[in-house]
């Protein structure tokens, strides 16, 4: 059980600058006072140290409205063999941490704050201590059994410290929302991969048919080619021979020429010759005529000289003369003959230039088609390369293993979630205190003098019986509804003492008995609570109600002086 020891208090509200120091022990103090005067306050201090925070004040209403600064708590607690003081303050803000008289720093492991409190050396939270060992008046209004199905829930969770059962499965919701999103995404990713990968295949197939078709078009068009490069050579030798003949042909015709020339040349020498034969015989002949005229005359004589003419040399130039006729008549006709051939062979060689630029035309074609050829043996098909296919493959093979180790974890975490659901583990820790828990409850009614039968069932929904018939909580009196919630926390006290969660050796009632409860009924209570409570704790009872003084061990008296909070040990009157 933890238990406070000690706790020391200044500038805290109406307390002054001096430390005022409480012990705690095990029995009854009694704090008594006129209202306003600061009975509650010691409570409040003790919330503070712990928690660092009073419920429904700021922490400026916290310090001393004349000191200003300065205000601290020093409460000391001791759990499992330990000595804890936890030093708390305001203006200048303070939280120190001594353990068995060493101050606790933060380290990597370990941070020192409100959390290792609650955790760690208290082991109770504020919403917790403030319905099991700070009581008030509000008890009334803030009752276990007023509480939301889930406020109930959290509660019960925690004094069976199956809490971390709540957290678990905060956690793995959270965790499984993540998960449940990564699976949305890894889906959508695998959904995406396979159209990539549909899309890609379907697109290496059609690369294949174009190729095909292009290799396909190519051979045809490099046959076509090749036959017209072929047509092409054979025109060319065709040509080439054609051209090769003409050739010959020029010689002939140039060998041809030359034999016109000279034979012009021999017709026009014999044409000449008898010419000159021609003319020298009309002159022979025009002398001898005058000569037979003129014969003995003595001019004539002069003339002639001594030529002698005669009829046999005038035959003789005729017969010359007669004689190269027919060399004539032969050298005429071949040249006549040979002009013909000229002429002739000059036609059958009229096309040479026109050949000649066919087979540059037909080498220059070629000389395309080649080109042509090399070009499209050159040409580039469509990349087949099916490496992106693997890549979108094992990119889908590495999200699809994703995808099964992340649906692993969701039916785990679904699973873990069904274990640890009301209707799992959780249901089972209720059943097994339930029973406990009512009997409990039932004995502190009937000690309280109520006469009903009270049950909460396996979510702690309670039933209020009378005499068989339900009754609804809120249609008790005030009184009754104070004895049944009192009743209510005390069994929780006790099964947390059986489950040893947690304990502290506190209970205070902040003028709980000031209000609703008849003086039997108070009577009955503190009787109660000092036979069963205060045994085990100190049970501090703030009022300002006439109470039989001799149930306390200690009595304080509050009161002010010179506008500060006071506690005097001892009844004053």
């Amino acid at each position: 059980m933890g238990k406070i020891t000690k706790i020391k208090v200044k500038n805290f509200k109406s307390f002054g600058n001096s430390y005022q120091e409480f012990e705690f022990d095990k029995d009854m103090t009694l704090i008594y006072g006129a209202n306003g005067h600061g009975k509650t306050t010691l409570l409040q201090a003790i919330n503070y140290a712990f928690f660092g925070k009073v419920n429904g004040l700021k922490i400026s209403e916290l310090i001393n409205n004349i000191n200003l600064s300065n205000m601290e708590v020093r409460i000391n607690y001791e759990e499992m063999n330990n000595e804890y003081e936890i030093v708390r303050g305001e203006k200048p803000k303070k939280l120190e941490i001594y353990k068995n008289g060493d101050l606790l720093d933060n380290t990597s492991s370990t941070r020192i704050d409100q959390d290792y409190i609650e955790k760690e050396i208290i082991k109770i939270n504020q919403s917790a201590f403030n319905l099991l060992i700070s009581l008030d008046s509000t008890l009334l209004t803030k009752s276990f059994i007023t509480m939301s199905k889930r406020e109930r829930k959290e509660f019960i969770e925690y004094i069976l410290d199956i809490r971390i059962l709540y957290n678990i499965e905060q956690i793995s919701k959270s965790r499984l929302q993540y998960i449940k999103t990564i699976l949305t995404d890894l889906e959508y990713k695998i959904s995406n991969q396979k159209s990539l990968l549909e899309a890609e295949i379907h697109h290496l197939e059609k690369v294949k048919i174009i190729n095909e078709d292009i290799t396909t078009n190519h051979h045809s068009k490099i046959e076509v080619l090749e036959t017209t490069r072929k047509e092409n050579e054979e025109k060319i030798e065709k040509y080439k021979l054609a051209l090769s003949k003409m050739k010959e042909i020029k010689e002939t015709i140039k060998v041809s020429k030359d034999e016109l020339i000279s034979t012009q040349e021999s017709y026009t020498k014999i044409l000449e010759e008898l010419k000159k034969s021609k003319s020298v015989l009309d002159r022979k002949e025009e002398q001898y005529s005058s000569y037979k005229t003129c014969l003995g005359c003595d001019k004539l004589s002069e003339i002639i000289d001594d030529t002698e003419i005669t009829e046999e040399d005038i035959h003789s130039l005729k017969s010359e003369i007669l004689s190269k006729q027919p060399e004539m008549k032969t050298l005429k006709g071949r040249v006549g003959d040979l002009k013909g051939s000229i002429e002739k062979l000059e036609s059958s060689v009229s096309g040479e230039y026109k050949f000649k630029l066919n087979v540059e035309h037909l080498i220059q074609s070629n000389s395309e088609i080649d080109k042509e050829i090399i070009k499209i043996k050159e040409y580039k098909i469509l990349n087949e390369d099916s490496s992106k296919i693997d890549m979108i493959n094992g990119h889908l093979e590495e999200l699809e293993e994703e995808l099964r180790k992340f649906n692993v974890d969701k039916r785990n975490l679904e699973y873990l979630l069904k274990v640890i659901s009301d209707e799992g583990i959780k249901k089972q820790i209720f059943m097994k205190y339930i029973p406990i828990f009512n009997n409990y409850l039932n004995e502190y009614v009937t000690q309280f003098d109520l006469p009903y039968n009270i049950i909460f069932d396996d979510v702690f929904e309670v039933t209020i019986l009378e005499r068989g018939s339900e009754r609804n909580f809120n249609s008790f009196s005030a009184s009754e509804r104070l004895r049944i919630s009192l009743s209510v926390i005390f069994s929780f006290m006790r099964l947390i003492e059986l489950r040893n969660s947690f304990n502290m050796n506190l209970l205070m009632l902040d003028e709980l008995v000031d209000s609703s409860l008849s003086d039997d009924n108070v009577e009955l209570l503190l009787t109660f609570i000092k036979d069963n409570i205060s045994t085990e704790k100190e049970v501090m009872v703030i009022s300002h109600r006439q109470l039989d003084k001799e149930m306390f061990k200690k009595i304080y008296k509050v009161k002010k002086e010179n506008m500060f909070t006071v506690y005097n040990l001892g009844e004053e009157e």
